[in-house]
């Protein structure tokens, strides 16, 4: 190779190097975008805040843009609405949404629609785990002068001899432009038996926030007040798929299981009481191995698999120092699979005695990463 040619050829391989695993073909989606709305009752409701849980892609998304529609028989635009979160307006009562995500990756860019919503409310369905709104003040007016009283004939003396009270007159009328603010039900016939009210039953449970691995089981224990044994208890995941049944005792304790392949906010549904459970998914770390022992100079490294098998993750391998802590000490990407290789070289260290060095690998949180962290198990080296 001439002498003109080498740097040239150097920026090649360093540039491989940089960026290893990052595929030619186009991206693909593993999880599909979708708009939160468990809070609201899987519905939007005028006023109440919709985000958007992204989605994951091979590789991982180093970008991403949202742009909201609103859908009657074609789907328009929404003039401004282009955060990852949007509030439906007045102007989106009774209709459907939507939001297109695109996004960039190292393998090129990609788009995909959201399924259009069910129709935006006024109000909030029964059983929502979000406060409403407070009423609007009914609007103040004068109150009229009080009427001058009438005279009242004398009472008549019962044969008893205790005078009864005064004869039931009709209800004074509300003020003028009086509008109540919540619903007024008329008063049952005298004598019925009131049907019972299903959103008293509330959900007591010792799980309120969990971290778990991929796939591996989510558990959440707790108790149903007010409720009998037998009653059927759902967790849904954060796309409102029922991911997992279970039925109260006696006592009304339950425990209802599901596997874990999205994090954010999981709901347990009673009945009509909901009750949200936050749920961190950390992915797992298989396979792993490590060097055990390397004479200066010499690589440590490490290798293994994450789980999602997504391409183009970050990977850090880390080192324990004794005044700082874990320290980052060489980062790579993920190749097709989920599978890393990451290693750093140790330098010639002449009257250095031999020592342990204390290793691990670590999958951190980074842009397009929906994941929560996840560590590795620890290795020990003996370096001589």
């Amino acid at each position: 190779m001439s002498p003109r040619r080498a740097p040239a050829a150097a920026l090649v391989v360093a540039a491989c190097l940089a960026s290893p695993g990052v595929a030619a073909e186009s991206p693909e989606m593993v999880v599909e975008p979708q708009m939160d709305m468990a809070s609201t009752g899987y519905a939007p409701v005028v006023g109440y805040p919709i985000r958007v849980l992204d989605g994951l892609w091979l590789p991982s998304a180093t970008s991403t843009a949202y742009h909201w529609q609103r859908c009657t028989a074609t789907c328009i635009a929404i003039p401004g609405a282009s955060g990852s979160s949007y509030t439906p307006a007045a102007a989106d009562l009774g209709v459907s949404l939507r939001v297109v995500t695109s996004v960039q990756t190292n393998a090129g860019p990609a788009t995909v629609q959201s399924a259009p919503s069910p129709y935006v409310r006024d109000v909030l369905p029964p059983g929502s785990t979000v406060t409403p709104l407070p009423p609007a003040a009914p609007p103040t007016t004068p109150e009229p002068p009080p009427a001058a009283p009438s005279p009242q004939p004398a009472p008549a003396v019962a044969p008893s001899g205790v005078a009864p009270g005064p004869a039931p007159g009709p209800l004074p009328a509300s003020p003028a432009g009086y509008v109540p603010s919540w619903p007024v039900t008329p008063a049952a016939p005298w004598g019925t038996i009131p049907a019972p009210v299903v959103d008293t039953v509330r959900i007591v449970a010792r799980t309120r926030h969990l971290v778990t691995q991929y796939r591996r089981a989510v558990r959440v224990v707790g108790t149903l007040q007010s409720g009998e044994g037998g009653t059927k208890v759902l967790l849904r995941d954060p796309l409102g798929t029922t991911a997992g049944s279970g039925r109260t005792r006696g006592d009304g304790a339950f425990t209802v299981t599901a596997r874990a392949q999205r994090p954010g906010t999981w709901i347990v549904q009673a009945g009509g009481a909901r009750m949200p459970v936050q749920v961190d998914v950390a992915p797992r770390m298989l396979g792993l191995s490590a060097t055990r022992a390397t004479t200066r100079p010499g690589v440590v490294a490490m290798r293994g698999r994450i789980e999602p098998a997504v391409t183009g993750k970050i990977v850090e391998l880390q080192y324990l120092d004794p005044h700082r802590g874990w320290r980052l000490w060489r980062q790579t990407r993920t190749h097709p699979g989920g599978v890393f290789h990451v290693g750093r070289a140790l330098p010639r260290a002449p009257g250095v005695a031999p020592f342990t060095l204390r290793i691990r690998a670590a999958v951190p949180r980074d842009r397009g990463w929906i994941f929560h962290p996840a560590v590795s198990r620890e290795f020990r080296v003996h370096v001589r």
